[in-house]
């Protein structure tokens, strides 16, 4: 925000640690509407044998996607969605936790 008196505002809540600003380039609402479409095609990529472990937005950014394969796969996936931006990283299965 032009002119906004934020950054200063954070970094006095912040005391010791470094903050950095950076712009975002694509609103929250068109990530999280990128999200959704995201997560819906999950099981449209397993019957293709990509494994989707995660989504995650990156606000400002893109839609993350944690693959099993992503060195393989990254094409594949940033393709059918030419109209979105996409991180394809190497994502893991989902280890509950249990007291004990």
């Amino acid at each position: 925000m032009p002119g906004g008196h934020i950054d200063a505002d954070v970094r006095a809540l912040a005391g010791g640690v470094t903050v950095r600003f950076v712009d975002a380039t694509v609103p929250a609402t068109t990530i999280n509407r990128w999200l959704d479409r995201v997560r819906a095609d999950t099981g449209w990529w397993a019957d293709r044998g990509v494994i989707v472990w995660s989504t995650w937005p990156q606000f400002g950014d893109c839609v993350g996607l944690g693959v099993d394969r992503p060195a393989e796969q990254s094409a594949e996936i940033i393709g059918h969605y030419p109209d979105m931006r996409v991180c394809v990283e190497q994502g893991y299965e989902a280890v509950p936790l249990t007291a004990g």
